[in-house]
């Protein structure tokens, strides 16, 4: 930073008494005046810089330990050192370390969202009411739920980062991944409504319980089964969920 005690000596003179001391000070002067200008241009861009800086570590706080506190520190240490417009910018660094880390998380989390909404999004195809609805139905139930991939990511500058982190941040991003189950159940939900609206019933056929000691039973069961499925689909489309079979020589 400039010396400025050259001009707090000089304020304290008045008139005439100035002259002379500006005179003979005027190369220093000149030098200081140039430097300062210098640092004005850097102003607005270092700021700008501290800025973005603080939002980015705002957002790895918490999710990101190890790397938001390294690079915390190292914000600390400019802020407290004032060392902001010093010749090296130390706040840039700072800035590109964290865009790295936070575009990477971010990057993972946006694909692992997608492919859980994708293999979600083909499930229902096996499922009879599904089928029944047009494309038009399938999008909109879909979107209702919220049961679509993710939109591609805008990150290619730290700015468009920020933004995108801004409208969801990794915890969000997170809590997205962990409602795919949840929407997939509603995605099946809202098609029984849907295919019911339009005058078919779902029918729901209750499997019932039991234990199966030898291979005869297993046929048993099996046939039994398939005579009630296939009445109920004479009537309409069926709905089996949540079977689960245990084993006991297990």
């Amino acid at each position: 930073m400039p010396d400025t005690q050259l001009l707090d000596d000089l304020s304290g003179l008045a008139g005439s008494e100035q002259l002379k001391p500006l005179f003979a000070e005027r190369d220093r002067i000149e030098t200081e005046l140039a430097r300062w200008n210098e640092l004005g241009g850097w102003t607005a861009e270092r700021l700008g810089a501290w800025e973005l800086a603080a939002a980015l570590r705002r957002h790895a706080d918490s999710e990101l330990d190890e790397v938001a506190d390294r690079i915390g520190r190292q914000l600390d240490t400019t802020g407290d050192g004032r060392t902001l417009l010093d010749d090296t910018d130390h706040v840039q660094p700072s800035v590109a370390r964290l865009a790295d880390a936070l575009r990477g998380a971010l990057g993972r989390l946006c694909k692992e969202l997608g492919a859980s909404a994708d293999a979600a999004n083909a499930r229902p195809g096996d499922y009879a009411t599904w089928l029944k609805l047009g494309a038009e139905d399938h999008d909109e139930v879909l979107e209702d739920t919220g049961l679509q991939p993710p939109p591609a990511l805008q990150v290619g500058t730290n700015e468009a980062l920020r933004r995108e982190l801004d409208a969801r941040g990794l915890a969000a991003w997170r809590s997205e991944f962990d409602a795919v189950a949840t929407r997939e159940r509603r995605v099946l939900l809202e098609a029984e409504t849907s295919v019911k609206d339009g005058g078919s019933s779902v029918k729901y056929v209750r499997i019932g319980r039991g234990t199966l000691g030898d291979a005869e039973a297993v046929r048993a069961c099996v046939a039994a089964h398939e005579r009630k499925l296939i009445t109920a689909i004479l009537e309409g489309p069926v709905i089996v969920d949540g079977v689960r079979i245990f084993d006991s020589s297990a």
